[in-house]
Parts: C-alpha cells; sequence; structure tokens
C-alpha cells in the first residue's frame, strides 16, 4: 500500500514546493502566469458586456491539503463482476485537520493502457502496455500507468474548500479489458465499481477499520446524504451508470450502501455514450458535460446527448439544471495529467486555436478551462448549502469570468426547467416569410453530433433573394395560445449554424464546415413576441446574448461540430409586462408566438439549426437553491414534424478514417463462453463455445475511450479486447457461432478503432478446426 504524504499547506503566503507546482499549472496565482497566459493565447470572443459576469469558483481555499491512499488486494468482486478479478484502489485527498462530517465526490478516469514506461525523444510518458489489467503487474522497466492522479490539480483545489476527493483507480478487470455484447465498453462494470467503492467508503465510515494508509480515521468523516460525482470519457459514462444503477427500481445498492445516500451533482468530461445495451437519463440532479472540441478520441462529442435526451424526455417534476460547456481549443486526454501523449494533432476552424502542442506532456491552459468548470458544478451544488452563485458559470445569462474568457471560446447549452411550456410548430403555410424551414424527427439525418430525439429545424433565409419582403421565422404555442395557463419570465431556443451545402452528415459531425450563407462564420436575428393582435413587441438582436459562430471541429479536416448553443432571453427585454403570458384581451393571451425576423445587417442571408424554442422560469414559485424552480406540468400539444428531407442532398454515412497498416488473422479458434452474472437474462442459453479470432498488427492497437470494434463483411463485433498480458499489437475477438456460420468466406475484416481503420484481409473460415 501506499503511504500518505506529508502536509502541504494551501495558503495565500509562500506555498510548499510540491503545492507550488500544482498553483503554476493553473495560470491562475501570479501575475507571470497571467502574463504568460494573455501572451500566448488569443482572445476569445465573449458573451455580451452588458450582461453580469459570473462568479470565479477557482480560488484556493483555506485549508491545508494532503492525501493518502487505499489498496485493497485483487478479487473476483461478484458486485462487480465475476468473471474477472478487480480492486479497490483510490486515492483520498482531504484537509488537513478533518472533524465532522465532509461533503465527498467521487472521480473515475477513462480507458487507458494500464502500464507505461519513458521514451527517448518524447516529453512524457508512453503507456502502451495493459499488462496490468489481467497480471497486476508491468513489464520490467514500466511502471503502473496511475490515471486516477491526473485530476490532482481539481482535487486538492476542492479539498483546501474543505471536500474529500476520492479519485478510483480501475486499471484491474476493467481499464483495456475485453468488453461484452451487453456492455462493450465496460462502462456498466465501471458503474458498479463506483457503487463497490461506496459501500466499502461506507463500512469504514460507519464501523471504522480504514487502512492506515489513508493516514486518517475516516469512520463518520464521509457525509453520504451530499456526494458528487465525476467521470472522464468511459468513466462520465460509468458515473451515470452507477447513478442509474443505483436508482433502479428494486436496486439492490440503497441496502448495501445506506437509503440516504444522495447525489447532489454529476459532472461527465468528454464522455462517451452508448457503449452499453442501457440508455442513462441525468434524472433528478443537477448535470453538466464538458465537451472537447478537438477531441480526438471521442470525436463525436457524444456527451452532448444525454443533454439532449434528459431535456427531451421532461423527466423531471422539480427541475434541476443541466449543462453542456463546450471548449474550443481542447483535446480530449490534457483533461488528466497523467495521460502524456495527445490524442489529437490539432484543432481546425475559424478562431478554434488548439490549447495543446501535441509535442508537449499536457496543457495548463487546457486544464484551467476544465478547473472551473468542475470547481463550478460541486461548489455550486454540492452541499447542504452550496453557493449557487458559482454554478453561473453554465448558465448564458451570465458572461463567462474574465480570466477564462481571455483563454478560449466556450459554448453553453443550458436548461433550468424540468417541464415547460414548448412552442407547437405550425405548418409553413402563415408561419414563414421569404425563409425556409424543415422539421424531421430523424434529426440524427440533419443535425449532426445530436440525439436523434431532438426535434430541430433547419431555417435558411432568403428563399428568394430577389424578394424584398422581410424573412422571418414564428412559432406559436398553438393556433390560440390558449395552453399557456402559467407565468414565465424567459424565453429560450438552442441555436447552432449550419454546415456548408453538400456536406456529408453522419452522427459524428459533418464534413464539410461553415456554410457559406452565414457570413463570416456567425450570424444574427431580430426576437420578438407576437402579441395576439398581430402586432409586434419590441425586438432585440441574438447577438445581445451569445455569439453563434462555426462550425469548427478536432484534428480532421473533414469532421465540424455544429453543437447547439442556448439563448435565454428575458421576456421583459422585449418590452411585456410581467403577466404577459397569462394576461388575456379580446382576441386571446397577450402573448401568441415569437418571432425571428432575419432582418439584421451583417445576416441578410443565413442558415441555422433550430430546437427548443421554450417559456421557462415561472413567476413566483418555490425554488431549490437559488437558481431551481419549481415548475408544473403544461397541457401541449407534440410538434408534428413535417417530412423529413436531407440537408442539400447529404446522406448518412461514417466520416473518413485514418487508415492504418495493414495486419493479419493469425488464428480462427473456438474458446469456451463466460458468461457474467450481469449479462442479460434470454431464452435461449448462451453457447458452450463462442469463436475467437486472433489478430496479429504491426503496429500497437492504441488503447482508447471509443470503442474498439470489428467489421466483417458489414457486420459489426463488440466482444473484443487485447492479447495475453496485455500486448497491444494482439486483438482478439470472440463471435457466437451462429453468426460466424453466416458470415460470407472473403468477406473482408476491417479493425476500428475511433478514428482509425485497419484492415485484416479477407475471412478464411477454413482456419477454424471442427
Amino acid at each position: 500500500m501506499i503511504s500518505s504524504t506529508p502536509k502541504r499547506r494551501a495558503s495565500t503566503g509562500a506555498a510548499p514546493t510540491v503545492l507550488r507546482s500544482f498553483l503554476s499549472r493553473s495560470l491562475l496565482t501570479t501575475t507571470a502566469g497571467l502574463a504568460l497566459l494573455c501572451a500566448t493565447v488569443p482572445l476569445a470572443v465573449t458573451a455580451p458586456a452588458f450582461a453580469a459576469e459570473a462568479v470565479d469558483p477557482t480560488a484556493i481555499g483555506p485549508l491545508a491539503v494532503t492525501y493518502g491512499d487505499y489498496k485493497l488486494p485483487a478479487v473476483v468482486d461478484p458486485l462487480v463482476d465475476d468473471t474477472v478479478a478487480t480492486e479497490l484502489w483510490a486515492r483520498v485527498y482531504r484537509p488537513v485537520k478533518i472533524s465532522g462530517k465532509h461533503n465527498f465526490i467521487i472521480m473515475l478516469h477513462g480507458n487507458h493502457s494500464t502500464c507505461g514506461h519513458m521514451v527517448d525523444g518524447r516529453a512524457g510518458r508512453v503507456d502502451d502496455s495493459s499488462q496490468y489489467t489481467i497480471d497486476g503487474t508491468c513489464p520490467a522497466g514500466y511502471v503502473v500507468a496511475p490515471s486516477h492522479l491526473g485530476y490532482a490539480y481539481v482535487a486538492e483545489r476542492l479539498a483546501s474548500w474543505g471536500y474529500i476527493v476520492i479519485s478510483l483507480n480501475v486499471n484491474r478487470g476493467i481499464n483495456a479489458a475485453s468488453g461484452t455484447s451487453a456492455d462493450s465498453g465496460l462502462n456498466m462494470r465501471r458503474g458498479r465499481m463506483v457503487l463497490r467503492h461506496l459501500q466499502q467508503l461506507a463500512k469504514w465510515n460507519n464501523r471504522g477499520g480504514a487502512p492506515k494508509t489513508l493516514g486518517f480515521n475516516m469512520m463518520g468523516k464521509l457525509d453520504f446524504a451530499h456526494i458528487g460525482l465525476m467521470g472522464h470519457s468511459r468513466g462520465g459514462e460509468g458515473v451515470l451508470a452507477a447513478y442509474n444503477l443505483y436508482n433502479d427500481p428494486d436496486s439492490p445498492w440503497p441496502k448495501l450502501i445506506g437509503p440516504k445516500a444522495h447525489f447532489d451533482a454529476m459532472f461527465e468530461l468528454a464522455p462517451v455514450d452508448g457503449q452499453t445495451n442501457r440508455s442513462f437519463y441525468a434524472y433528478n440532479v443537477p448535470w453538466s458535460v464538458l465537451l472537447p472540441m478537438c477531441d480526438g478520441d471521442v470525436s463525436n462529442l457524444a456527451g452532448v446527448k444525454v443533454f439532449d435526451r434528459t431535456l427531451r424526455s421532461l423527466g423531471e417534476t422539480v427541475p434541476y439544471p443541466k449543462a453542456s460547456y463546450t471548449v474550443w481549443g481542447t483535446n480530449h486526454n490534457y483533461y488528466n495529467t497523467e495521460w502524456q501523449t495527445s490524442d489529437s494533432t490539432g484543432c481546425n476552424g475559424d478562431g478554434n486555436v488548439a490549447l495543446f502542442d501535441p509535442a508537449q506532456a499536457g496543457s495548463a491552459n487546457q486544464r484551467t478551462a476544465g478547473l472551473y468548470a468542475m470547481m463550478a458544478m460541486f461548489r455550486g451544488h454540492l452541499g447542504k448549502k452550496p453557493d449557487a452563485s458559482f454554478a453561473q458559470l453554465f448558465n448564458p445569462d451570465y458572461t463567462l469570468p474574465f480570466q477564462l474568457s481571455r483563454i478560449t471560446t466556450i459554448t453553453r447549452g443550458f436548461s433550468n426547467y424540468a417541464v415547460a411550456q414548448q412552442a407547437y410548430p405550425l405548418s409553413s403555410t402563415g408561419t414563414l416569410s421569404n425563409a425556409t424551414a424543415t422539421y424531421t424527427s430523424l434529426i440524427s439525418q440533419l443535425l449532426p453530433n445530436h440525439d436523434p430525439t431532438v426535434v430541430a429545424g433547419l431555417v435558411n433565409w432568403p428563399a428568394d433573394p430577389a424578394n424584398p419582403a422581410t424573412s422571418y421565422f414564428q412559432a406559436s404555442w398553438s393556433p390560440t395560445g390558449q395552453f399557456i395557463t402559467k407565468q414565465y419570465k424567459t424565453v429560450e431556443m438552442r441555436v447552432s449554424l449550419q454546415c456548408a451545402d453538400g456536406t456529408v452528415i453522419t452522427a459524428s459531425g459533418c464534413s464539410i464546415g461553415p456554410n457559406a450563407a452565414n457570413a463570416n462564420g456567425t450570424t444574427d436575428f431580430n426576437i420578438a413576441a407576437v402579441l395576439s393582435d398581430g402586432t409586434l413587441s419590441q425586438s432585440v438582436p441574438l447577438s445581445k446574448y451569445v455569439s453563434v459562430r462555426g462550425p469548427v471541429g478536432g484534428p480532421r479536416t473533414n469532421l465540424f461540430h455544429p453543437i447547439l448553443q442556448t439563448v435565454r432571453v428575458p421576456l421583459a427585454d422585449l418590452g411585456l409586462p410581467a403577466d404577459a403570458t397569462v394576461k388575456k384581451d379580446s382576441t386571446g393571451p397577450l402573448l401568441k408566438a415569437i418571432r425571428l425576423t432575419f432582418n439584421a445587417p451583417t445576416a441578410r442571408t443565413g442558415a441555422i439549426y433550430l430546437t427548443g424554442i421554450t417559456l421557462t422560469d415561472l413567476v413566483a414559485t418555490k425554488a431549490r437553491g437559488s437558481a431551481l424552480v419549481a415548475m408544473e406540468s403544461e397541457s401541449m400539444e407534440e410538434p408534428a414534424p413535417l417530412t423529413p428531407v436531407m440537408n442539400n442532398g447529404a446522406v448518412i454515412t461514417e466520416p473518413p478514417a485514418v487508415i492504418l497498416p495493414a495486419g493479419s488473422v493469425s488464428s480462427v479458434s473456438y474458446t469456451p463462453t463466460v458468461t457474467s452474472a450481469f449479462a442479460p437474462k434470454t431464452q435461449t442459453p448462451p453457447p458452450a463455445k463462442k469463436v475467437q479470432l486472433t489478430l496479429t498488427s504491426p503496429v500497437p492497437v492504441e488503447v482508447k475511450d471509443s470503442l474498439l470494434t470489428l467489421d466483417i463483411g458489414g457486420k459489426t463485433f463488440v466482444e473484443g479486447g487485447y492479447g495475453p498480458h496485455g500486448d497491444l499489437k494482439t486483438v482478439v475477438f470472440t463471435v457466437d457461432p451462429t453468426d460466424f456460420a453466416a458470415l460470407p468466406d472473403q468477406a473482408q475484416i476491417l479493425l476500428k478503432n475511433g478514428s482509425t481503420h485497419q484492415s485484416y484481409g479477407a475471412l478464411k473460415k477454413g482456419l477454424l478446426k471442427k
């Protein structure tokens, strides 16, 4: 076991060497650091100057900080998985002086190689072996890759404010292990590991007996009524899985951990989505996702789909804020200081300047962007009396803190409602003037990156450039407005810029960047209310509230991401009275519809994605904290989508991939079937044996958070992993015998590892011996 380190002070005076290093990395504590930041990073475009600035959550607290570790022997744990050995291993960051109960946070890293070594000419450690995953050891000259230590820059800062932060290591039996048909990314296994740690922590908290290597008596120190969760990459879907598994009907975990365990806040950092047989939702908890715009691993920015699904399903009766926080110029790996090889070669698109150098082992500016978000999430939501002002960071009603805004562009999606009044898109008759709009529920064909459950539209103007008439798009709550029965304060919508005409649309993005209709890579329009007598309220420009630019993307020149941003306009800004949504005259409620008029001098033409025109923020309702308001359910009609139409003839396909040197199939053989107790129950028992294909690569197959899959003749298989002793040049997949029998002989074999593809020639079924 690893012993705890000496005590370290977190004060405004001279800091000890270790903590000084930590502080300097954040570039937030010295004039020299700020000067370097300002000198090396271009100024970002910020939200309007008139808005209030969000409170900076990143100050260092008054408490001295230390840490300790626990690491229990590896065992086959039936609560985690009964087919492979795992271990309970974590670092615990805490204040030096500790008494009473403390709010605490669980951190979970993503998928990564489990052993690494230094290589001449490389700036950081190279993690290119996963022997530890199965064997619990690393090759000679290697060390265990300590992925769980990579968030110390956040954990120490949180601990200085009194939080206890527990960062888990899941190298053994999870990282780089083979996926299963129902849990291809092993994120359900990750979720169970989080809950198993919580069970063990609860035992130590209630009865004592924690390892002495922690350096303190844990008994009575953890407040299970106030838990925070943070997960990076597969760890993101892992903590979301843990949250859902704990709250499932008939879940065993409340009895194992304690029925009063409560999760106050959840933060997903560059997460994956859809790597299990379940779709997860972030119900009944404040939740935020950080999306790195230049992500070269999870390059489809999949985490935004959880935001989409949770908003669309309206699954809460009491509102909890949800947010997306898209950071331009950042990659996937450098939010973790122990992931020292860049997943991305750079960024693409105007203004999307990389904050990282792929030749270096990390990025201080990138960590700063992450620090702001994680500190805001937990200081703003975690605990009996959190300071909600810190959570302003995620709300586009507020500008970004000045020091953060100087680093890069950050675009935000946000909602603080549970059930609100959504606009009812009528047919095109009477709702458009010299513009076109196409709605579809098959949004994956129209809106890259986002979840298929989103109902959105493509709005283009002008439809006829020769027509001098004003162009507008109008959305009503109903033909007469009779469904508005509650008093609201805000109208919000989600907007992004369309990709170029002729682009190839995929679930991962679009192949061509900005649309020529959006001059200078941006747009603007005027927002007004339509009153019951047909007149318009005063109007306000979109640019008063948000700068919509792009789309931009990551290292690949053929992949751009039109991530939706939230625009929030107070009805008072439209000159409406406080009771505008319920006040009636002879023709109905005063507020009938919202009109977007496309007459801004800087945007005479335009092409946008538009969704979620919604009335939010009920007046005079009970609040949970200072930013959460209780909402009542409204009767509303479901938007009726028009006939699906592809964007300018675009088609659904995979984006072009990076091609690696071809490998070969070294063997095809039978292997006994290993079935976990957590596998879905089926009427037909699994076969006694499966077909195993062993592939040999001339280059290491990198361990990523995106899913490793095998395509044989167009059929995809997900039960794959690495060879014996973590050899990354050997990949092993298992295939159901019935599926294997159905494959055509000589079918082409393609290994897909995120954005990289690798051919393994033609399938030779004769290699399988009966």
